[in-house]
């Protein structure tokens, strides 16, 4: 299937999406979802530009948006797609945020596409041919230990929730989960963990990262269902991504400390 999919075009219309929400925070309004959470008029309109376009070349395809929700089935291939991955960040003007969009078909991520405006950075995989950033193939160094000057992320809702004391690493939080882990791709941190993450949020960095050779799994151990998540929503509960013997040692470590 993915022979049938335009990566360059896809390339081209995320950063073209990214380019339009940068512009459009000289023009910002915001307001507070349900969930507390914060929403701006380029999440909405980034959205539906994204729709717009992909529901016009490949008709057939199902949507889910962070935004406006599922359109169309998830039985068929479907795009999942955070228009602004980092929401907090963009509103108060951190670099950290990124357009996301990822393809999913077969209970997998198929394609993912990341692009992160404020530092043009473009990053995209494809299943089974590999993972790359501005043109650069990503490849993820792994290990099997920890020590204090490497980097580990976790969100904020990690931060808060797990009992972090045993990671001897230099813990960091960025406020996008799609950047903490391609950054696991691109060896910028050894190891990033999520808590209840949406699909929209991580389906592309899925892909990525998986390219690149990480594991992307529940912290116990168990791996992710992709389209699993895509009918719940998100996945309840604490995510790992990093390459497969790092994965282990600090899953081992995070576990043993929860107890």
């Amino acid at each position: 299937m993915n022979k049938s999919i335009d990566i360059e075009w896809l390339k081209q219309l995320v950063v073209e999406a990214g380019k339009a929400a940068l512009k459009s925070r000289s023009t910002m309004s915001t307001e507070i979802k349900p969930d507390n959470t914060v929403v701006t008029n380029a999440d909405k309109e980034v959205e539906e530009f994204l729709w717009s376009e992909l529901s016009r070349a490949y008709p057939d395809f199902g949507f889910v948006g962070e935004e406006y929700g599922r359109r169309g089935s998830l039985n068929a291939p479907f795009w999942a797609c955070d228009p602004i991955d980092g929401t907090t960040n963009y509103v108060h003007n951190l670099p950290h945020w990124a357009v996301s969009l990822a393809l999913i078909h077969g209970g997998n991520s198929q394609i993912g596409v990341l692009y992160l405006p404020m530092l043009e950075e473009l990053f995209w995989a494809v299943h089974g041919q590999g993972a790359f950033c501005n043109g650069a193939r990503l490849s993820a160094r792994d290990q099997n230990t920890l020590d204090q000057e490497d980097t580990f992320c976790l969100s904020s809702e990690s931060l808060k929730a797990l009992p972090i004391s045993s990671l001897p690493a230099s813990l960091r939080g960025l406020g996008s989960i799609a950047t903490e882990m391609v950054y696991v791709a691109k060896n910028r941190f050894r190891g990033a963990v999520g808590m209840n993450p949406g699909l929209v949020d991580i389906a592309a960095a899925v892909c990525i990262c998986q390219e690149a050779g990480c594991e992307v799994r529940r912290l116990s151990g168990e791996p992710i269902d992709i389209q699993q998540m895509a009918e719940a929503g998100k996945l309840k509960g604490p995510l790992i991504c990093a390459p497969p013997q790092l994965l282990r040692y600090a899953s081992k470590l995070l576990n043993t400390e929860r107890g």
